[in-house]
Order: C-alpha cells, then sequence, then structure tokens
C-alpha cells in the first residue's frame, strides 16, 4: 500500500469514528467519501485509485474538520441560512484564521469543494450556501505564476499523452506571448 494511500484510509476512519463529531456529519462523510472514490475511479477510468486520487481525497480530510469546527459541530443538515452566512462572512471578513493565524487564502476551495458541492448537496444545503456565496468573486485574488520547474512536476504526473500535449501547448503559447514574464523570473 502506497503512503499516500495509508495516509488518506487512517485518517479518514479517524475521521469518521472521532465521536467529538456529530453522528449526523461523521455519517455524511462516510457517504461522501464513498460517492467520491467511485466518482473519481469512474472519471478517470481506473480499477483503483491512484496517488493523485488519493491526494484530492485527503485534501478533503482537513476541509471537512475546518468546516465542521466553523459551524462548531452542528449538524449540516440542520445549518440554516444565517449559518452559512455568518461563515461565509467571517471567511471573507478574515475572522476565520488558518494554524498560522492569517486568514484563509483558499476560500474558493472551500466555496467550491465543499458550501456549492457534494458535501453540502448531501446535506441539502447545496442551493442555500449557492445563495448566501452568490457575491464571492474569485477574481479579486491575486494572478499567481508558475515556474517551468514547477509546469514539469505537473507535467509529470498527467497521463494521457493528449492532456500533456494541451499543457505543453498553452505554456509555450504563453511563454512567446509574455516573454517578459520568462526574463523576470530568471
Amino acid at each position: 500500500m502506497s503512503n499516500l494511500k495509508q495516509r488518506y484510509e487512517t485518517n479518514k476512519d479517524a475521521l469518521i469514528k472521532d465521536t467529538s463529531i456529530c453522528d449526523a456529519n461523521r455519517e455524511l462523510f462516510k457517504q461522501f467519501f464513498e460517492y467520491q472514490e467511485r466518482k473519481l475511479k469512474r472519471m478517470n477510468g481506473l480499477s483503483l485509485l491512484d496517488e493523485g486520487c488519493y491526494r484530492t481525497l485527503y485534501g478533503y480530510i482537513l476541509k471537512f474538520k475546518n468546516v465542521n469546527k466553523w459551524f462548531n459541530n452542528k449538524d449540516w443538515k440542520k445549518l440554516t441560512k444565517e449559518d452559512i452566512r455568518k461563515v461565509y462572512d467571517d471567511l471573507e471578513d478574515g475572522k476565520i484564521k488558518n494554524q498560522k493565524g492569517t486568514p484563509f487564502k483558499d476560500r474558493n476551495s472551500y466555496y467550491n469543494k465543499i458550501f456549492k458541492s457534494k458535501p453540502f448537496q448531501l446535506a441539502q444545503k447545496g442551493d442555500l450556501a449557492r445563495e448566501v456565496i452568490e457575491y464571492y468573486n474569485k477574481n479579486k485574488e491575486e494572478v499567481r505564476f508558475i515556474t517551468e520547474e514547477d509546469f514539469n512536476k505537473i507535467v509529470g504526473v498527467v497521463n494521457p499523452i493528449n492532456q500533456k500535449l494541451l499543457l505543453w501547448l498553452a505554456f509555450d503559447i504563453e511563454e512567446n506571448t509574455n516573454p517578459h514574464t520568462k526574463s523576470q523570473n530568471n
């Protein structure tokens, strides 16, 4: 068993068995992981989950712990519009901090992967969350650039050759349209 698979399985089991989390949320998390594991296998044409799938799944564990804490361990099926709005406003206003004591910068990931996606759909709160989060503007985040070294790491894990081709094409086009970027990074 791979190290990442082991970490995921161990932490998923710990999350689902954590008695400090309300029973309803633990059941919801269990349902989500069953759904997401199957989805990842089918969408990627896999008979077994690969490292990339385990990395994706592992990321949900921390997100679930954080979101559960933000809602004070309240059953997600019983969340109100006001509950969701308070968490949303607190995230946007920088009142909710990460482990380093700074405001969460990756709010978009929480909005798209939890609030407006399958976890809140399972809790029957997806539409309510979308309504509350309708004003979020992900375009206000700063633009980030990728180094050629990081790009090569990404290409290294992409499997189908046509996807590698598309990545290289996009990288080459960007490099040719913005030659000043390359000289600034070197």
